[in-house]
């Protein structure tokens, strides 16, 4: 807490889920949050008060949604002798208080901006908080059968999506996690569920729970028509159920789901949640990741090919440049390896950035010298073999393409919006371009690290022409808090015919292939 409690040891995770109605124009009509809290408080207590605060960590900030507990309808939470537990409650969200929808929204684009904090008896101004984060999303999904069917198509079957998220800490070791069960079920009649829960254990072989829903023979969910859906979600915070999801993310089809039912708890349907696949790791292609030319050491690099990894996480990281993944990480170096995978680049590992079965960027190693080199990609299942990637040095400048225009490149305005058709580039206004490839920067970077700020990483000088005119260059810079990415800061210059127009970004006597950007 702010300030700090003198030998507090109560801590918390919390899944918050955010529900939101629009009307025809896409517009925000009404809000509900879903706070579902796993507590180990050290002590029995009484929960009474939980709420989001705008302020960043350290600061103390005022309450923008209130979630109601101990208010109203909304009772106080006591806890057991030990003061661990779980809680879920419900909170309507004011859509005429400007706070609250500034909130709504901040969750969803820029959660860190906002803490959550518990109140107690005992501690009536908080006792435990923490900044909301974003999380790393895996899609698993399946289609459960009945065990042994031989039945074309089988008389029961439970189509189900689960949605793993997941926050990791710096090396990539998940801290926390959480499933929401999206299960569609089709059974020929009147059933009772009984079980929906996820086992470890190969295909045809009986395993040991290890992952439960709230579905049991004390709380089963019954159908008349054996057709519906069954929705829940469950956070999970304990130390078992955090080496199952680890283990999951790594190697899915070691584990499998199933539904049970009736009063006997016999399993109804099962599936395996990922396919079995042994195969390693195959590289196809590798380049830099702005435009596909030769990468540059300090820059990024994208791999493509096949069994990279048995998972994908997405969605994207605006700290990492327009890059699935990483969104539940949270550290000041990237990992060097995620969900099971690891690439090393001359004999030396490359910080990860996104991972997935098909794709991979990476940063590659500063101290990775020119010349063909080794790409090598380690699996859960073993080493890859190596494919030969030629790496420019110092630099090899690369502006990122923008495929929503033809030949374009991602170049931004002052506001960060992009150059674009509809928004053209105008003389005299401040431009900024994206590029990789810049190389080393004083105070110099260390691979992997985020760039700090301040002060500014500056880069050797570039320049920049737009049609062949010079722009004045107010500052060449690693960006701030993210790895492998470059930003340079532009004075769009006066006298470029309106249409397409080529830039070009130069930096020694290495120039960054043109890319086309709209004029006004």
């Amino acid at each position: 807490m702010v300030p700090a409690i003198s030998g507090n040891t109560a801590n918390a995770a919390s899944q918050l889920v955010v529900l939101t109605a629009l009307d025809s124009a896409g517009r925000v009509t009404s809000t509900q949050l879903i706070f579902d809290v796993n507590y180990n408080l050290g002590q029995k207590t009484t929960i009474t008060g939980l709420h989001l605060h705008r302020g960043a960590a350290g600061v103390s900030g005022p309450v923008t949604i209130d979630s109601g507990l101990g208010q109203g309808f909304f009772p106080t939470v006591t806890t057991d002798a030990t003061g661990s537990g779980n809680f879920r409650q419900f909170a309507e969200v004011d859509m005429s208080n400007p706070d609250a929808v500034a909130t709504v929204d901040a969750l969803i684009t820029h959660p860190k901006d906002y803490y959550m904090d518990i109140h107690t008896t005992e501690f009536p101004a908080g006792l435990a908080r923490d900044q909301v984060q974003g999380s790393d999303l895996i899609r698993l999904r399946v289609t459960m059968t009945p065990p042994g069917a031989a039945v074309t198509p089988p008389v029961s079957s439970a189509p189900t999506l689960l949605l793993l998220r997941t926050l990791r800490t710096e090396d990539g070791t998940t801290t926390v996690g959480s499933i929401m069960w999206i299960c569609n079920f089709r059974f020929p009649g009147k059933t009772d569920f009984t079980g929906l829960d996820i086992y470890e254990g190969a295909a045809g072989v009986t395993g040991p729970r290890r992952l439960v829903s709230t579905v049991s023979l004390t709380q089963p969910y019954p159908t008349e028509t054996g057709f519906g859906n069954m929705f829940y979600f469950t956070t999970i915070s304990d130390a078992a159920g955090v080496a199952a999801v680890n283990s999951i993310t790594q190697n899915p089809e070691r584990y499998y789901i199933e539904i049970r039912s009736g009063a006997s708890a016999a399993v109804a349907v099962r599936a395996q949640l990922g396919p079995a696949i042994t195969a390693l790791p195959v590289v196809t292609a590798a380049a830099n990741s702005a435009n596909g030319t030769a990468p540059a050491p300090g820059g990024l690099i994208s791999l493509y090919g096949t069994n990279l990894s048995k998972v994908i996480s997405d969605p994207f990281d605006s700290r990492l440049y327009f890059t699935p993944g990483l969104t539940g990480w949270f550290g000041k170096a990237l990992p060097i390896s995620y969900n099971g995978t690891k690439v090393t680049i001359g004999g030396k590992n490359a910080p990860l950035a996104y991972v997935s079965p098909t794709q991979i960027n990476a940063q590659v190693p500063l101290d990775v010298p020119a010349g063909p080199q080794p790409v090598i990609v380690t699996n859960t299942n073993g080493v890859g073999a190596a494919v030969n990637v030629t790496v420019a040095a110092p630099v090899a400048p690369a502006i990122f393409a923008n495929p929503a225009v033809a030949g374009g490149g991602v170049v931004a305005h002052q506001d960060f919006s992009l150059v674009t058709p509809q928004s053209p580039a105008k003389a005299g206004e401040v431009l900024i371009l994206f590029a990789t490839g810049l190389g080393q920067t004083t105070p110099p970077l260390t691979t992997g690290t985020l760039v700090p700020f301040p002060p500014l990483s500056e880069t050797a000088p570039v320049s920049v022409t737009v049609g062949g005119m010079e722009a004045r260059v107010f500052y060449s810079i690693a960006t701030p808090f993210a790895a492998g990415l470059y930003q340079v800061a532009v004075t769009m210059p006066s006298g470029v015919a309106p249409g397409t127009a080529p830039l070009v970004l130069r930096i020694g006597t290495a120039s960054a292939a043109a890319v086309n950007i709209n004029v006004q």
